[in-house]
């Protein structure tokens, strides 16, 4: 019993060894037992080792944050929410992944660094927000690769094959698990403990929040371009387009009635959604299949209006922009007045300082403040990109014109931008008149063939019911040059007949006698008696139409003709007709269309014109006419000229979709 004491009391660790030995001593007959020997620790497999690594936990897919976000934007913009499903539908990510921005987003930066200078609304056009995603994206992934990450599957069948049993020997630490010297020996450097793996789990949430931030970016960028260069305007232009359609289908329906023929409408347009409504998701869905399929400065070149117009005024604006960050213009000095050529000024050196600014340089002097030529000159320029009368003068209109601040003309050229942009797309032949420019131009091809000063509508004002109106003014319209006619009849409307032909004793008179009073005048009164009588003026060189007419059917009933009162077209503002549009070379404009659609006949125009017989020339294929209303243009030096808002319209963009109020006038 003295032996088995001590076992008995001897820790729990020998109990099975006392356990034998009582066993042992206690009969039987067994032999005693020989010395024990404690078993080996069983060394951990590859597998198990490896297994004991920390995983990063599941994060919630790239996806499922993009959702989140657009339902935010969705929820923050309701007029997003209508379009965003049907521009871009449900599909997948389109401008990032896993790895960083896609080609897409990389087409969303280069249009909006192409477009930096197309002075499109700023709160339309996010791209100061995508540029800073597009950062942070960059910023996220640099502090991700800096930060060891989890082992991934690829990694521990690396550390399998690379550990065998004899290798662990060695490779773990007191707590069982691999040092990182193994795991950077086999993989790199890696996240081995939970604090490690946790930091990456933060870090790399943060990647993740910045790559879903840029595809919302890349969203809003995507539906601002969209919406600024096309579908802010599609609705406007394909209710103008129908409406010429329409009323084109009802002219042509209205002759063949007459000539006894069965009417035949054309089929609409296929390049256009058949809706309104449709009309912007069509145009920028376009927009997103171009930044897909295109290099960015194609699409850029294809989103721009044609016509050297709009590349002038980038420009232009640009200029204006760098102007005013660089704080306006100079000082204009006072009590200029005349200035005679050879005299010296005090003022004359500002002068010609605030000319340059503009881009008016006048050749360098030795003696600046003397006023030579080169200063006159400049100051001629000036005053005519200002619709001035040049003169030899800093007058009142002059010196208003000096005063008007970088801001304002940089905001000016800004909405003639925004004009253009706003305007129908150009074919590749075309005519235009823009109305406050007084001109009209034929362009084929991107090359201007003609420039003609013109006369357009009054800027007369009456009282109406509900304010004032302009009945004279021309209206902004989109049409198509059909017919050239040589010593043509002036149709007088009722407008011009009642207000301007008929004193107030005609006006009372009653018809048969009314009629003989006009004839008097030398008048033509056609279908007399009836409901569609009226009054022409036959050609001759009293007819107010001169010698040709070039219409273009629009429900305003305005055309570009030929006058005997030539005086108007050396004034710089041309605004006196009554709605129609006055050429002061209405036979060169009428030679360059017949040539384009390959019908001029030089002789044969010749023996027209001798006689005053009306001709008609039909054009075989229709030449479409724009007229419009842009505050600025730029010349062909570069300048930009400031025109006069003849009609007071604040230069806002006006997109004509057009009544059937008919105007007339000449």
């Amino acid at each position: 019993m003295r032996i088995l004491g001590p076992i008995t009391l001897a820790p729990v660790a020998l109990a099975p060894v006392a356990l034998a030995l009582a066993l042992t001593l206690g009969g039987c007959g067994a032999a005693p037992p020989g010395p024990v020997t404690p078993a080996a620790p069983r060394a951990p497999g590859v597998g198990e080792v490896v297994g004991r690594l920390p995983e990063a936990p599941p994060r919630p897919p790239l996806a499922e944050r993009v959702a989140d976000r657009l339902a935010a934007l969705r929820a923050a913009e309701p007029a997003s929410a209508r379009l965003l499903p049907q521009v871009w539908g449900a599909g997948p990510l389109r401008f990032v992944d896993a790895a960083g921005p896609t080609a897409d987003a990389e087409a969303l930066r280069g249009l909006c660094a192409g477009l930096a200078d197309e002075a499109l609304p700023p709160d339309a056009v996010p791209c100061a927000g995508f540029e800073a995603a597009l950062q942070a994206v960059a910023a996220r992934r640099r502090a991700l690769a800096g930060t060891p990450r989890p082992l991934d599957a690829t990694d521990r069948a690396i550390l399998g094959a690379a550990l065998g049993p004899r290798a662990l020997e060695g490779a773990l630490d007191a707590r069982g698990l691999l040092r990182p010297s193994v795991v950077a020996a086999a993989v790199g450097a890696r996240a081995t403990t939970p604090g490690a793996v946790a930091r990456w789990v933060a870090v790399r949430d943060g990647y993740d929040a910045a790559l879903a931030d840029l595809e919302l970016w890349g969203f809003r960028v995507g539906l601002a371009y969209g919406w600024a260069l096309r579908g802010r305007y599609a609705t406007a232009h394909h209710q103008a387009e129908s409406a010429r359609h329409a009323y084109v289908d009802r002219v042509m329906a209205r002759g063949a009635r007459r000539a006894g023929r069965t009417p035949r409408a054309r089929s609409q347009p296929v390049d256009r959604p058949a809706r309104a409504d449709e009309a912007p998701v069509w145009a920028m869905q376009q927009v997103l299949r171009w930044l897909r399929t295109r290099p960015t400065a194609e699409v850029i070149a294809a989103l721009r209006p044609r016509g050297d117009q709009y590349a002038r005024l980038i420009a232009a604006h640009a200029r204006y922009r760098a102007r005013v960050a660089a704080g306006g213009f100079g000082a204009v000095p006072e009590g200029l007045g005349a200035l005679r050529r050879g005299a010296r000024h005090p003022a004359a050196p500002a002068l010609r300082a605030r000319l340059a600014q503009e881009g008016f340089d006048a050749p360098p002097s030795p003696e600046p403040d003397r006023v030579d030529a080169g200063l006159l000159d400049a100051l001629a320029r000036f005053q005519r990109a200002h619709q001035l009368r040049p003169a030899p003068a800093v007058g009142r209109g002059t010196r208003r014109a000096l005063r008007i601040d970088a801001a304002e003309k940089q905001a000016k050229v800004a909405a003639a931008l925004e004009a253009r942009r706003a305007a129908l797309r150009r074919p590749a032949r075309y005519v235009e008149i823009n109305i406050p420019d007084y001109h009209v131009e034929l362009w084929r091809g991107g090359q201007r063939l003609e420039r003609i000063p013109v006369v357009v509508g009054s800027s007369k004002r009456v009282w109406e019911p509900g304010g004032f109106e302009r009945p004279n003014a021309t209206p902004t319209l989109h049409a198509e040059i059909t017919h050239v006619v040589y010593n043509p009849h002036w149709n007088i409307p009722a407008r011009i007949l009642d207000e301007e032909i008929l004193d107030d004793e005609a006006r009372a008179l009653p018809n048969d006698e009314q009629i003989a009073w006009l004839e008097e005048k030398g008048y033509e009164v056609q279908r007399p008696g009836t409901r569609w009588q009226y009054v022409r003026q036959v050609a001759g060189p009293a007819n107010p139409l001169g010698k040709v007419k070039i219409l273009f059917p629009n429900p305003h009933d305005v055309y570009l003709h030929d006058t005997p009162a030539r005086g108007h077209f050396a004034r710089p503002v041309r605004a006196y007709s009554h709605g129609c549009v006055r050429v002061e070379s209405p036979l060169r404009l009428a030679q360059a269309i017949l040539t384009e659609d390959g019908q001029y006949d030089d002789q044969q125009v010749r023996r027209w014109l001798r006689d005053d017989d009306p001709r008609t020339v039909v054009l075989r294929e229709p030449i479409p006419i724009f007229v419009e209303y842009v505050p600025v243009r730029v010349d062909d030096d570069g300048h930009a000229w400031f025109l006069r808002d003849v009609y007071e319209r604040g230069f806002d963009v006006v997109i004509d979709a057009p009544g059937l109020d008919a105007r007339g006038g000449t």
